[in-house]
């Protein structure tokens, strides 16, 4: 063995590597959400007793649930049994935890043991931070194979010989799956808590009663009453969706005093807007790097009065903001009172359509006061067409006031370092082939590009294959896509020899694109563009001038399908054991069923 890894700090940063190195699979990569690190950790831990204590905090120091700890109690003490369930995505297998007997203080030793190296429950193994709040605030994205029920957490409570469960715990998510026993929240708030991110609210169902989520809203609105006292040392606090105005206060109870705050997202577009005092006790906070803040017509008036006395500088710190308007345009003077910041994540989210002239002024205010290299994320949205509610709101927009080209997305090529591109607005889109080469030439590094992808184009733009070949070719870590085109032309540009396959997309989304009649035209170009794309998506062509009731509509999720099953059966033949010795290859392979293309119903 090398010497240089008997040095600690060698060592952890080699491990810290390794972690988030993707193991040999057919699909993994970047962009995926549920990644529970990599097994060849656990093999460095047995290889030496040098490598044991380092690979097992590595090991331990993320934990979705509790559960990998439950199953360290002695195995006369603990019972797990297992459930099946079928879903529309195959079968599936769950296993409960339950304890059967009381536990003695020896039998603790073993859980102890590990317990004390877990510093962040709720969080998977790899987190990206320009997919910081995705893939956790969907928790249905990773179900729990192993549910801790609230039984369970009562019990170890009961028997535990200490304060806390988790003694070094520095982060915690307590989401929709932990609402039934919140009540025993106090006991994981251990001394070194930095960070709490809360999000109970599942999907309201006016049919079934929500009485334990309410108990505990109340029960969290107590804890944060009391949450400074109770953790000394927290930094972050989030709050996932929207909540009652009573936990809101308690909230910002906590932010005013708490006087290191670093994180401070709590949706409050369900009440009022923030106050003067308020937004002012934020914008002085000098270690703030996270914020939520929501603007609306009589805030917008007061923000320039953060670059005056006795603020000046507002936000000093600032690198992630999530900002929620009523306008765009109430969101555009926050830049100017900043003068300059260096965000590294922005999501704007409006309730109302804006003008291109709006979004001309963002985007300019946005290069004007922020930094030109630390801009990684930025997400523009409106999201619900219930949304355009007063006489100046449009759809389908109109071409006069609502047009949007290169010629207003280049304003943004400044930000050389973009990572994530998503502007999801009701305006009037136009990209053409040499517009996305332009796009791949200023953005690079580009995982992940969304453009006009919820609402769908009222109109076909002139973009073609070519121009998602050359944006692909130009972008080699795009991972996502979603974009409107034709894909009845330049079909050759797919198959020229200077294109070469695309190993990083999985998601490819053509939303209301002109679609060709025979499915197998999209499978075979997406083989040779990018042959390892997991998900298609389409909804068909937009027509605003047809009586819908009059026809039969096109079946968007039949079409798919079929796009789904012969590129399954095309990977098959092109990559062969590589494709058909994969874990999700096999599932693919076995799920796909014989398609014939030109007998193909293109109705559904």
């Amino acid at each position: 063995m090398h010497r240089a890894l008997l040095l600690p700090d060698i060592f952890l940063s080699i491990l810290d590597y390794v972690v988030v190195l993707p193991v040999d699979g057919f699909y993994l990569g970047y962009n995926t959400i549920v990644y529970h690190g990599n097994p060849s950790v656990a093999r460095l831990a047995r290889t030496c007793r040098a490598f044991l204590e380092p690979c097992l905090d590595a090991l331990w120091r993320h934990q979705y649930t509790l559960a990998p700890l439950v199953k360290t109690l002695p195995e006369d003490a603990i019972k797990e049994t297992v459930h099946k369930a079928t879903w529309k995505s195959g079968n599936h297998r769950f296993f409960k935890l339950s304890i059967t007997r009381p536990l003695a203080r020896i039998d603790w030793l073993r859980f102890d043991y590990y317990a004390s190296r877990v510093r962040s429950l709720g969080y998977l193994d790899v987190e990206y931070a320009d997919l910081e709040g995705i893939s956790w605030a969907h928790p249905g994205l990773t179900h729990r194979e192993r549910e801790v029920l609230p039984e369970l957490v009562a019990l170890l409570c009961l028997y535990r010989g200490s304060r806390w469960i988790l003694p070094n715990l520095v982060n915690l998510r307590w989401n929709v799956y932990d609402v039934h026993y919140t009540d025993h929240l106090p006991m994981f708030l251990g001394p070194h808590m930095q960070t709490l991110a809360v999000a109970l609210e599942a999907r309201e169902n006016p049919h079934k009663s929500n009485e334990r989520g309410a108990i505990a809203l109340r029960q969290i609105t107590q804890y944060c009453q009391v949450l400074a006292d109770l953790c000394p040392h927290l930094r972050e606090l989030e709050m996932y969706p929207k909540y009652a105005s009573d936990v809101v206060m308690a909230a910002q109870h906590f932010a005013t005093r708490c006087r290191r705050l670093e994180g401070f997202h709590v949706d409050t577009c369900r009440h009022v807007a923030h106050d003067q005092d308020s937004l002012i006790s934020l914008a002085t906070k000098p270690h703030l790097r996270k914020v939520f803040l929501w603007v609306d017509a009589e805030s917008a008036e007061y923000i320039p009065l953060l670059s005056s006395a006795p603020v000046l500088h507002p936000f000093p710190s600032l690198q992630i903001l999530y900002l929620q308007g009523t306008r765009l345009g109430f969101c555009t003077p926050l830049f100017d009172a900043m003068e300059h910041c260096r965000l590294f994540s922005l999501t704007v989210e409006v309730h109302l359509q804006p003008l291109a002239a709006d979004v001309t002024d963002f985007f300019e205010a946005l290069r004007k006061h922020c930094a030109k290299y630390t801009l990684h994320v930025l997400r523009v949205v409106q999201r619900c067409l219930d949304m355009l509610t007063t006489e100046d709101d449009e759809w389908p927009p109109t071409k006069s006031a609502h047009w949007i080209d290169i010629e207003l997305l280049s304003i943004l090529f400044y930000f050389s370092n973009m990572r994530t591109f998503h502007f999801t607005l009701p305006l009037f889109p136009w990209l053409t082939d040499d517009d996305l080469r332009l796009i791949g030439d200023a953005w690079p590094g580009l995982v992940a590009f969304s453009f006009i992808d919820c609402w769908g184009a009222p109109i076909v733009m002139p973009a073609t294959w070519e121009g998602v070949a050359g944006l692909l070719k130009r972008c080699p870590m795009l991972c996502g896509i979603s974009l409107v085109f034709d894909t009845t032309r330049n079909l050759d540009a797919v198959y020229a020899p200077d294109v070469r396959p695309h190993s990083r997309l999985r998601v490819f989304d053509m939303i209301n694109s002109v679609l060709p009649d025979d499915p197998a035209v999209i499978a075979r170009a997406l083989i040779e563009l990018a042959p390892r794309v997991l998900r298609v998506g389409a909804k068909g062509p937009l027509n605003w001038d047809v009586d819908p009731d009059s026809f039969i509509p096109f079946d968007s999720v039949a079409y798919c399908a079929q796009v789904y099953k012969i590129s399954c059966q095309l990977r098959a033949e092109r990559f062969g054991d590589e494709y058909r010795l994969d874990e999700r290859g096999k599932t693919e392979i076995d799920s796909a069923v014989d398609s014939v293309p030109s007998e193909w119903n293109p109705w559904g």
